[in-house]
């Protein structure tokens, strides 16, 4: 059994592969009067139904698209976090961190050498040639 994990503003890649993988699967959509709406995979397939609250319409489409979207937006995360390794690959860490303040006066020197282009583009996946 699947559990929910505590709430979060996080996004948990594993635990959202895991929930596509065990759910209905195919593309979602949603029918029915605004305040009593049903969740499909298919012309015969329900997902779920959610009746008769005033949200019901805009909750049906929101679910459905994050749910078509889902494969989409992790990947997504994942070309970030691939992106971020080879950045972080080439910059100081001070720069890597969560804010790029720097006092006004103090000067950074960015020295971008081989070694850490090679280890940009193997963050990136890229073999050597």
């Amino acid at each position: 059994m699947i559990t929910t994990p505590s709430v979060s503003s996080e996004i948990d890649r594993d635990y959202l592969e895991l929930l596509l993988a065990k759910a209905t699967k195919g593309e979602w959509s949603a029918d029915g009067f605004p305040n009593n709406r049903v969740v499909w995979s298919g012309p015969d397939d329900r997902v779920c139904s959610m009746a008769v609250y005033a949200k019901a319409h805009t909750d049906s489409l929101l679910i459905v698209e994050l749910r078509n979207a889902a494969p989409a937006l992790i990947e997504a995360c994942r070309e970030r976090d691939r992106l971020r390794a080879a950045l972080e690959a080439i910059l100081p860490p001070k720069l890597c961190g969560e804010g790029w303040d720097l006092p006004d006066d103090e000067t950074v020197a960015i020295t971008v050498t081989f070694g850490k282009i090679k280890a940009a583009r193997a963050a990136l996946g890229e073999q050597p040639k």
